[in-house]
């Protein structure tokens, strides 16, 4: 009779590190996106953003590569970071009454320079343990308010 200890859990331990990589692939595929889509639209601005549809692929490339080798709790503190800004920041563009090309530009600027400067602050003021629970909690409230969101577009009426 094996114990607890013993290694029974090994496979299922596994297959929860592949599943976390996975995600943290995708996390960093997402980001690589906004910030290669972003930074690349902007440099051919002048013709119509064109650089744009070579920096998605480059990006998504980009975050493949980088969430092969990045920690789980790094990749969710730049995932949140990037789409929580952008989410925050949309917001307050439709408030100041700048829809367009103007809010989208906006909003993209500063979700890309959060995903690139929250994640790499964090890891100078906070100790590992700390970065973790900020993590996890930051996901949790995350994924929270995108749920509660995409509730209320489902069951808000136009009248």
């Amino acid at each position: 009779m094996q114990d607890a200890s013993s290694g029974q859990w090994d496979g299922l331990y596994g297959l929860w590190h592949i599943v976390k990589r996975v995600g943290v692939v995708l996390m960093l595929m997402a980001v690589g996106v906004v910030i290669g889509g972003t930074t690349l639209g902007l440099a051919t601005i002048l013709c119509y953003g064109i650089g744009m549809y070579v920096g998605i692929p480059a990006g998504a490339g980009l975050g493949i590569w980088i969430g092969l080798k990045m920690p789980p709790r790094d990749a969710a503190i730049s995932f949140v970071s990037c789409f929580g800004t952008m989410e925050i920041f949309h917001w307050y563009t439709e408030q100041q009454n700048w829809e367009g090309i103007l809010g989208g530009i906006g909003t993209a600027i500063v979700a890309s320079l959060a995903a690139w400067i929250i994640p790499v602050l964090l890891r100078q003021i906070m100790p590992d343990v700390a970065r973790h629970l900020f993590a996890v909690i930051a996901s949790w409230v995350f994924a929270i308010s995108q749920i509660t969101m995409l509730l209320h577009a489902l069951y808000s009426t136009g009248s």
